[in-house]
């Protein structure tokens, strides 16, 4: 049954409009959260595909410029340079023995561009809380 304003009052006006912020925004942060896993996602599987192909700086830089230049062709807004490709090697080789709840987690509250630059130090944090949680 839908509810009839014939005579609204400002009361029940900023109540609706309330509402439909409420609605708005509820959706904002689910697509938001969307877009932020899906890129979380690109990075681990990419950091695992040059992973996978045994890719290091020596014989994979080729490779990976020549990666670099063609996914910036493709994907210009997407910050697929050759550092970050190295960066999402180094998010996949730190992370992969972590659960999966702690993979989402450095990727979902950290910057990417700071996730990438981890120190040893903070990645062994991170590991030492994948261990604590497996307890």
């Amino acid at each position: 049954m839908e509810t009839i304003i014939v005579n609204h009052n400002e009361f029940e006006y900023n109540d609706i409009l309330r509402q439909a912020v409420a609605v708005i925004e509820t959706a904002r942060s689910k697509a938001a959260r969307a877009i932020v896993g899906s890129s979380n996602e690109i990075h681990w599987e990419i950091g695992k595909l040059l992973y996978e192909r045994k890719l290091e700086s020596k014989y994979g830089d080729s490779v990976v410029k020549r990666l670099s230049g063609d996914l910036k062709a493709a994907y210009p807004k997407m910050g697929m340079s050759v550092t970050n490709l190295w960066d999402m090697k180094r998010y996949y080789v730190r992370f992969r023995e972590s659960s999966p709840k702690l993979r989402h987690a450095v990727g979902v509250f950290l910057n990417w561009n700071w996730n990438g630059g981890l120190s040893k130090r903070s990645s062994s944090f991170y590991l030492s809380l994948a261990k604590v949680s497996h307890t």
